[in-house]
Protein backbone atom coordinates (compact mmCIF):
# COMPACT_ATOMS: atom_id res chain seq x y z
CA UNK A 1 0.00 0.00 0.00
CA UNK A 2 1.68 3.06 -0.96
CA UNK A 3 -0.37 5.37 1.33
CA UNK A 4 1.32 4.75 4.56
CA UNK A 5 4.71 5.10 3.20
CA UNK A 6 4.35 8.21 1.25
CA UNK A 7 2.92 9.65 4.08
CA UNK A 8 5.68 8.99 6.36
CA UNK A 9 7.85 10.06 3.90
CA UNK A 10 6.19 13.44 3.56
CA UNK A 11 6.29 13.59 7.14
CA UNK A 12 10.12 13.09 7.29
CA UNK A 13 10.62 15.72 4.60
CA UNK A 14 8.08 17.94 5.96
CA UNK A 15 10.69 18.01 9.34
CA UNK A 16 13.26 18.53 7.46
CA UNK A 17 12.12 21.54 5.47
CA UNK A 18 10.57 22.86 8.68
CA UNK A 19 14.35 22.70 10.91
CA UNK A 20 15.59 24.35 7.49
CA UNK A 21 12.85 27.16 7.70
CA UNK A 22 13.52 27.60 11.44
CA UNK A 23 17.53 27.88 11.13
CA UNK A 24 17.26 30.07 8.14
CA UNK A 25 14.81 32.31 10.02
CA UNK A 26 16.91 32.44 13.13
CA UNK A 27 19.65 33.33 10.97
CA UNK A 28 17.78 36.15 9.55
CA UNK A 29 16.47 37.58 13.26
CA UNK A 30 20.26 37.57 14.42
CA UNK A 31 21.77 39.61 11.59
CA UNK A 32 18.80 41.91 11.48
CA UNK A 33 19.18 42.75 15.63
CA UNK A 34 23.17 42.86 15.02
CA UNK A 35 22.10 45.58 11.61
CA UNK A 36 19.75 47.03 14.12
CA UNK A 37 21.71 46.95 17.39
CA UNK A 38 25.18 48.09 15.82
CA UNK A 39 26.05 52.05 17.12
CA UNK A 40 28.33 52.18 14.02
CA UNK A 41 32.20 53.65 13.79
CA UNK A 42 31.15 55.81 10.67
CA UNK A 43 31.72 58.99 9.84
CA UNK A 44 30.37 62.42 12.35
CA UNK A 45 26.88 62.06 13.37
CA UNK A 46 24.98 65.40 12.14
CA UNK A 47 24.13 67.97 14.41
CA UNK A 48 21.74 70.69 13.37
CA UNK A 49 21.81 74.21 15.01
CA UNK A 50 18.19 75.58 15.13
CA UNK A 51 18.57 77.58 11.86
CA UNK A 52 20.24 74.34 10.41
CA UNK A 53 16.72 72.83 11.36
CA UNK A 54 14.88 75.44 9.99
CA UNK A 55 16.93 74.46 6.72
CA UNK A 56 16.59 70.94 6.81
CA UNK A 57 12.43 71.28 7.29
CA UNK A 58 13.04 73.66 3.85
CA UNK A 59 15.07 70.73 2.29
CA UNK A 60 12.35 68.26 3.13
CA UNK A 61 9.09 70.30 2.47
CA UNK A 62 10.56 71.37 -1.13
CA UNK A 63 11.37 67.93 -2.06
CA UNK A 64 15.10 68.87 -2.84
CA UNK A 65 15.82 65.35 -2.55
CA UNK A 66 14.13 63.80 -5.37
CA UNK A 67 16.52 65.81 -8.37
CA UNK A 68 19.49 65.76 -4.90
CA UNK A 69 21.97 63.79 -3.09
CA UNK A 70 23.50 64.00 0.09
CA UNK A 71 26.71 60.96 0.22
CA UNK A 72 25.45 59.70 -3.21
CA UNK A 73 21.95 59.06 -1.97
CA UNK A 74 19.40 60.63 -3.46
CA UNK A 75 18.04 62.21 -6.44
CA UNK A 76 20.30 61.51 -9.45
CA UNK A 77 19.22 65.05 -11.69
CA UNK A 78 20.64 67.36 -9.88
CA UNK A 79 24.12 67.22 -7.82
CA UNK A 80 25.21 65.64 -4.89
CA UNK A 81 25.33 68.59 -2.02
CA UNK A 82 26.94 66.88 0.74
CA UNK A 83 29.75 69.50 0.18
CA UNK A 84 28.24 72.45 -1.93
CA UNK A 85 29.38 75.21 0.35
CA UNK A 86 32.93 74.51 1.13
CA UNK A 87 33.13 74.09 -2.95
CA UNK A 88 30.84 76.63 -4.17
CA UNK A 89 31.04 79.16 -1.28
CA UNK A 90 28.21 80.16 0.94
CA UNK A 91 26.83 83.06 -1.39
CA UNK A 92 27.04 81.28 -4.67
CA UNK A 93 25.00 78.46 -2.58
CA UNK A 94 22.38 81.15 -2.11
CA UNK A 95 22.56 83.08 -5.40
CA UNK A 96 21.46 79.17 -6.88
CA UNK A 97 18.72 78.66 -4.43
CA UNK A 98 17.36 82.41 -4.53
CA UNK A 99 17.79 82.33 -9.09
CA UNK A 100 18.05 78.71 -9.88
CA UNK A 101 20.56 77.46 -12.60
CA UNK A 102 20.42 74.79 -15.45
CA UNK A 103 17.73 72.61 -15.02
CA UNK A 104 16.90 73.45 -11.51
CA UNK A 105 14.20 76.35 -11.87
CA UNK A 106 13.70 79.36 -9.15
CA UNK A 107 12.32 77.62 -6.02
CA UNK A 108 10.65 80.52 -5.09
CA UNK A 109 11.81 80.27 -1.22
CA UNK A 110 11.81 82.99 1.13
CA UNK A 111 15.22 84.57 2.21
CA UNK A 112 14.83 82.85 5.47
CA UNK A 113 14.85 79.09 4.10
CA UNK A 114 17.65 80.48 1.89
CA UNK A 115 19.80 81.19 4.38
CA UNK A 116 18.79 78.32 7.03
CA UNK A 117 19.41 75.54 3.54
CA UNK A 118 22.84 77.34 3.27
CA UNK A 119 23.55 76.68 7.08
CA UNK A 120 21.73 72.98 6.71
CA UNK A 121 24.39 72.46 3.39
CA UNK A 122 27.36 73.61 5.72
CA UNK A 123 26.56 71.42 9.12
CA UNK A 124 26.00 68.61 6.53
CA UNK A 125 29.60 68.97 4.72
CA UNK A 126 31.04 69.05 8.10
CA UNK A 127 30.15 65.36 8.52
CA UNK A 128 32.56 64.42 6.02
CA UNK A 129 33.87 64.23 2.59
CA UNK A 130 32.08 62.68 -0.79
CA UNK A 131 33.37 61.33 -2.61
CA UNK A 132 36.02 59.67 -0.89
CA UNK A 133 39.23 60.49 -2.11
CA UNK A 134 41.38 58.16 0.17
CA UNK A 135 42.06 54.75 1.27
CA UNK A 136 40.39 53.52 3.24
CA UNK A 137 37.67 55.80 3.54
CA UNK A 138 36.93 57.91 6.71
CA UNK A 139 33.61 55.59 7.56
CA UNK A 140 35.48 52.60 7.85
CA UNK A 141 37.01 51.37 11.36
CA UNK A 142 40.70 51.69 10.63
CA UNK A 143 42.61 48.11 10.14
CA UNK A 144 45.94 46.85 10.39
CA UNK A 145 46.69 46.34 6.40
CA UNK A 146 45.59 48.05 3.51
CA UNK A 147 44.94 46.81 -0.02
CA UNK A 148 48.25 48.65 -0.78
CA UNK A 149 50.43 46.37 1.63
CA UNK A 150 52.17 43.72 0.36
Amino acid sequence: MPGPLNTASEDSVSRWNRRILAVLALGFLSMSVGVFMDSGVAGKVATHSPEGVIGKKAWLSNNCMVCHQFYGMGGYLGPDLTNVVSRLGEETVAWVLRNGRGSMPDMDLTEEEISSLVVFFNEIGNTGVFPQQSWPPGWFPATEHSLTDK
